[in-house]
């Protein structure tokens, strides 16, 4: 009898560790049906630099390609721009993979050869 006794109690402790882990840490894929469409990666905080950056860059340029695939697949703006920048995202993914389908038929020589741009550093 004590030794049953002892192996409930065992049992309670494991279940509740287990519940323990899950409400501190939730679960990616809990998150990913938060997802907006086309969000790739989990929403940085406000206090995030680089979203501050991409939002300030939106906000001035409004057709900036790389402010909206970040605000996109970052899932930060919210849902009716969301679903504006979605729209030139996926306008965006297009017409670059029409121009690298160009660039190769255009032969891609120019890539390998001298025209390499000039890396930029910013300070």
């Amino acid at each position: 009898k004590e030794h049953k006794e002892k192996k409930d109690k065992k049992l309670e402790g494991d279940h509740h560790h287990h519940h323990h882990h899950h409400s501190a840490e939730p679960e990616p894929k809990d998150l990913r049906r938060l997802f907006k469409q086309g969000q790739k990666f989990l929403t940085p905080p406000l206090s995030d630099p680089l979203r501050a950056f991409y939002e300030s860059l939106l906000q001035e340029n409004e057709h900036s390609k790389i402010a909206i695939r970040y605000c996109v697949e970052y899932g930060i703006l919210p849902l009716p721009e969301h679903r504006r920048a979605l729209k030139k995202y996926e306008a965006n993914k297009v017409k670059e993979a029409a121009a690298r389908t160009s660039q190769i038929v255009n032969g891609a020589a120019k890539v390998n050869g001298r025209g390499r741009p000039r890396k930029i550093t910013l300070r």
